[in-house]
């Protein structure tokens, strides 16, 4: 997945980038930054995190996976 993309999701899902981070199971402060650095493409998006977001983009992520993102 690009930054572009990441962006893209997170916004069209009408996610922070704080709630990406909890969703994947990161912390709020450090996670955000993650997603931030992932999203300016400082950093690659690997591992675990690149598959949830596959999933998130084809829309086969759970939904009960939102659950733990605290509404707005």
């Amino acid at each position: 997945m690009t930054p572009n993309r990441l962006k893209t999701l997170r916004e069209t899902l009408g996610l922070t980038q704080t709630d990406v981070a909890i969703l994947l199971g990161l912390s709020a402060v450090n996670g955000r930054r993650t997603v931030r650095r992932w999203e300016d493409g400082l950093i690659p998006i690997t591992g675990p995190a690149a598959i949830v977001l596959q999933l998130m983009e084809t829309g086969e992520l759970p939904r009960r996976f939102f659950d733990a993102v605290p509404e707005s």
